[in-house]
């Protein structure tokens, strides 16, 4: 998700690369899909990349939680952003996330495996599937 030169396109244009899917600041959209970040695409990267470290997910979110906060506060402070959709949005999908991607690759809460690492597949319908390096790395085994 942090690794793309410049050029966006459709992923699998050749000499092409996917645009990343980050919030675009101060708005809080997705910079790819234009979807309120975290889209449903940043919703299954992001577990994936932090499945060894779910606790560092956590602590990434709940930053980003804040940093919205603050500009969503700027940019409209009367009624101002409601905490608890903003949590939702944030953090409240995070842990069915997590689980589903601990049993997709056999990782326990604890990071560790379970399973071999052959087993491991990309979600339904990944675009990022041959450029996913976790992917990579998990088939690789």
């Amino acid at each position: 998700m942090t690794d793309a030169p410049a050029g966006g396109g459709a992923p699998g244009e050749p000499g092409r690369c996917h645009r990343p899917h980050l919030p675009q600041r101060p708005i809080w959209l997705c910079r790819s899909c234009a979807a309120e970040w975290p889209c449903l695409t940043a919703r299954t990267l992001l577990p994936i990349e932090y499945v060894a470290d779910p606790t560092a997910l956590h602590v990434y979110l709940a930053t980003m939680l804040q940093a919205a906060i603050d500009d969503l506060h700027r940019l409209n402070p009367e009624p101002g952003p409601d905490p608890q959709r903003l949590y939702a949005r944030f953090l409240g999908w995070v842990k069915p996330r997590l689980e589903i991607t601990r049993n997709r690759f056999g990782t326990g809460a604890d990071g560790n495996r379970r399973r071999s690492r052959t087993t491991c597949a990309p979600p339904p319908g990944c675009a990022l599937a041959g450029e996913c390096r976790m992917l990579r790395w998990l088939s690789e085994g």
